[in-house]
């Protein structure tokens, strides 16, 4: 039996649904298919989190920087369903993002009470870490267990956590539409069948 593939969606927040069917035997109109459905959801690399959007928006971040209209986007799509760590936390504990602030080299700390400082001087004077991207926003980061106390970080120390989102419940529009999905008529699957046909010979013969 040869597996086939239809296709794959995604709902959102790192679920998808991907659809195909497995081909028995006879290739013919009405030879016999068990259609496949299976639901899957994403994994992610330990990765700083300005590399990590530079690969998901398919543009350099670093050069082109994050339009203040896609900020929002991003976390509403992807960046609220994942956990992130503080590559200058030696706890590394897990973290949600909230929300994009000011570029680094405009966002202000308060420090000793009530002196602000920028930033970029921050990392600079006090950690001796001059920041590569000041021009990116800061991130606001919290942790449930901190009473939900606002962390406002640079872009590139922070990092996303490896392993899988977490998945809110599926719901009714993404459940009705998985359904519409998974409902492959046998017409379909020959023109399915008969496209991977073709396509095997053509990959065999070259033309």
């Amino acid at each position: 039996m040869r597996r086939s593939g239809a296709g794959r969606s995604g709902g959102g927040g790192g679920i998808g649904l991907a659809s195909g069917f497995y081909q028995s035997i006879v290739l013919c109109e009405r030879s016999l298919t068990l259609n496949i459905n299976k639901s899957f959801v994403s994994f992610y690399q330990n990765c700083n989190l300005v590399q990590f959007l530079s690969c998901y928006m398919g543009h350099d971040i670093q050069k082109n920087g994050i339009q203040l209209k896609d900020q929002a986007l991003l976390v509403r799509k992807i960046l609220k369903f994942l956990w992130f760590i503080m590559l200058c936390d030696e706890d590394a504990c897990q973290y949600r993002l909230i929300s994009f602030g000011r570029p680094a080299n405009q966002h202000k700390y308060i420090i000793n009470g009530n002196e602000q400082i920028i930033a970029v001087d921050y990392f600079n004077d006090k950690w001796k870490f001059p920041l590569r991207y000041p021009h990116l926003p800061v991130v606001e980061l919290y942790h449930s267990n901190d009473n939900n106390r606002l962390y406002a970080l640079p872009m590139e120390l922070v990092a996303v956590d490896k392993g899988k989102p977490n998945l809110q419940t599926i719901t009714t529009e993404q459940r009705t539409e998985a359904t519409r999905k998974t409902l492959v008529h046998p017409d379909k699957c020959y023109r399915m069948i008969q496209r991977t046909h073709v396509k095997i010979n053509q990959e065999k013969t070259g033309f």
